[in-house]
């Protein structure tokens, strides 16, 4: 079966291009014609794509805006099923400088180009081609059976030695607030100057962000990137893999003349393997636009005017790295070098894609990429799988500054009063929500599945934050309750120790009362936790009804993990509970077979999934990376 991926606008093309598929003995699968009665808009494409063969995108300048279209790839892409692309008048280029995700998911698909209202006569081209890759009519390809196991990691071994860092090579990054993203106006005059179009997917992002002020605590960050010289100490100490294209049998195996190159080739994974060694880490998405622009809000790291003759970049046609102390005129208020051109470079940031995966941010443009776009100090548009290298991504690292630990997380509970509140989602709210976020109105029975109406809860108190890796633990120890999967049984505690303040997962709705029982309290009810969440006034996210993603933590700000949970003060609800908008999906007190969770997570966009009135349910034995709990209590009546 071929699974027609297309914008709405496109309808006529697609009804066109099934037609004609079918004729050639293809069945065919559509969201209008073969989804109607499915309650779960993306359950039916989820189906649907388990069943498919292959999928078929049609490009176009509604596709390339069409959310519902990125959710279907996605999913097309996790489960690996093959894509084709028939575009309709969009160029190879223009799509890939347009769409830099679509770039990473299918980089060499094969792809035709018909013109609008011929689609029909393009596909013995597009059969052709499927027929090429063993996809047959009415026929599923044999699917290989043998597994592809992935490496096993190292668990990389305490090193006593580590890498010759000479004095300085460090800066400290003091304490503040910067200015992050860009004016709107920035954004278009830039977009005019590289040929970009004003109006694409990566300008309305950098737009929306728009500029705005950020604070990151203090930091130390490395002069330049992890040079080839300093990889391969590490690799020497390690048994680390090589970079594949580093010659094995030689006791140096690269040019002599490049071992203060920055190191590439090299995954997100190796990167921080490295890092791990060196006693350091990546730095974060924040404190990289930080050290490279400094607090002022500048474009590039020397000032607000792109000049090619102070990095390594794909305007030079240098075709190859440069030493990571070349370009001195080019390096930032902080004194760093190379933080525009020469290597793209790892962060500690990204977004979810799909349901086990997150690709990771590369920021800083190449020297193979065009930096006058690429290398801005707030373009955060490359992102990569975690296992992905090439000879244009590079990293350096980043470590906490001295005495900028934070103590340890104790449970606090806040004390809510009795009174009546608006639960649940109007008419007008939804259909406000779906104009503002570009929805498909047929998500308006999903966001607003809890009426609206006045509800009364008596006194209680709440978790002022959700329960901790190191609050689980107690309870692990003191009732020998199973470990959450991805804890290490032979570790004491078996979580890295910068984890123990971070909210506790893969934990079922069971593992949650289970919790509560020993700690004397329980989950919060649907409506205790809504009113904690919006407060009496009925607003749409706990810190009013415009979201942003600057306050919490969701698939839009870039995290791609979980944040300490007592992160994102700003945006705490009326009660004075944190992250009751993203981190993690929180379960609820009820019974049945499915059971509620509320309030977004890391892996989703919170526009939609942090509202303080939406739903979200799953079968009680369910655990994922992106699923933890907090408590509540009843207050004794005086």
């Amino acid at each position: 079966m071929i699974f027609i991926c297309h914008a709405n606008e496109d309808r006529a093309d697609t009804v066109a291009l099934a037609d004609a598929l079918e004729k050639h003995g293809y069945s065919t699968w559509y969201f209008e014609r073969d989804n109607v009665g499915c309650r779960d808009f993306m359950g039916g494409v989820v189906q649907a794509l388990d069943r498919a063969s292959a999928l078929v995108l049609l490009i176009s300048e509604h596709s390339m805006q069409s959310r519902q279209v990125d959710h279907e790839l996605q999913v097309a892409d996790e489960e690996e099923i093959p894509v084709f692309l028939a575009s309709l008048g969009v160029s190879r280029d223009e799509w890939r400088r347009r769409k830099l995700t679509w770039r990473y998911m299918f980089p060499t698909a094969v792809q035709i180009t018909v013109a609008r209202g011929e689609v029909a006569q393009a596909v013995p081209q597009l059969v052709a081609r499927l027929n090429d890759d063993g996809i047959t009519p009415d026929r599923r390809p044999t699917a290989d059976t043998t597994a592809v196991s992935e490496p096993a990691r190292r668990q990389e071994p305490p090193v006593p030695d580590r890498p010759r860092r000479r004095e300085g090579e460090y800066v400290l990054i003091p304490a503040g607030t910067f200015i992050r993203g860009c004016l709107p106006a920035a954004a278009r005059t830039l977009a005019g100057k590289v040929g970009a179009d004003p109006d694409g997917d990566d300008m309305k992002e950098w737009v929306r962000r728009s500029k705005r002020p950020a604070s990151v605590p203090d930091f130390l960050v490395a002069v330049h990137p992890v040079t080839n010289d300093e990889y391969l100490r590490f690799v020497l100490a390690t048994g680390h893999r090589m970079p594949n294209h580093w010659q094995t049998g030689k006791s140096l195996p690269f040019d002599t003349r490049l071992a203060d190159h920055p190191v590439v080739n090299v995954s997100y994974e190796d990167a921080e393997a490295y890092c791990r060694w060196a006693g350091a880490r990546l730095p974060t998405f924040l404190e990289w636009e930080k050290a490279a622009r400094g607090t002022d809000g500048r474009l590039y790291p020397w000032g607000n005017e792109f000049d090619p003759a102070l990095c390594n970049c794909g305007e030079n046609d240098r075709q190859g790295t440069a030493a990571v102390t070349d370009y001195p005129a080019g390096r930032s208020p902080y004194g760093l070098f190379n933080m525009t051109g020469n290597v793209l470079e790892w962060c500690d940031g990204g977004r979810p894609h799909g349901e086990r995966r997150v690709l990771r941010q590369q920021r800083g443009g190449s020297w193979r990429l065009p930096c006058q776009l690429y290398g801005c100090a707030f373009v955060d548009a490359v992102f990569a799988p975690p296992d992905a290298m090439d000879d244009e991504t590079g990293f350096r690292c980043a470590k906490d500054a001295p005495g900028t630990t934070k103590p340890r997380v104790q449970p606090e509970y806040l004390a809510v009063p009795a009174g009546r509140f608006q639960f649940g989602c109007t008419d007008d709210m939804a259909d406000r929500v779906i104009a503002e976020l570009g929805l498909n109105p047929n998500t308006k029975a999903q966001i607003a599945e809890n009426p609206a109406a006045v509800r009364e809860t008596s006194e209680y108190e709440i978790g002022k934050y959700a329960v901790t890796n190191a609050q689980y633990y107690e309870f692990v120890r003191a009732m020998g309750h199973p470990m959450p999967s991805h804890w290490n049984p032979t570790g004491d505690p078996p979580f890295p120790d910068d984890l123990a303040d971070h909210p506790v997962v893969n934990v079922s709705w069971h593992d949650a009362k289970a919790y509560c029982d020993w700690a004397g309290v329980r989950l919060p009810t649907s409506e205790e936790w809504e009113r904690a969440a919006r407060g009496p006034d009925g607003r749409a996210y706990p810190w009013g009804n415009e979201f942003d993603p600057d306050l919490c933590n969701s698939a839009e700000s870039g995290w791609a993990r979980t944040v300490r949970v007592d992160e994102y003060e700003v945006g705490i609800s009326p009660a004075g509970a944190y992250n009751m908008c993203g981190n993690v999906l929180e379960w609820i007190a009820g019974s049945g077979r499915y059971r509620e969770l509320r309030g977004g997570s890391w892996r989703v966009e919170c526009a939609v999934y942090g509202l303080t009135f939406y739903t979200m349910r799953a079968e009680p034995g369910t655990k994922r990376d992106y699923i933890s709990f907090r408590c509540a209590r009843s207050r004794a009546r005086r």
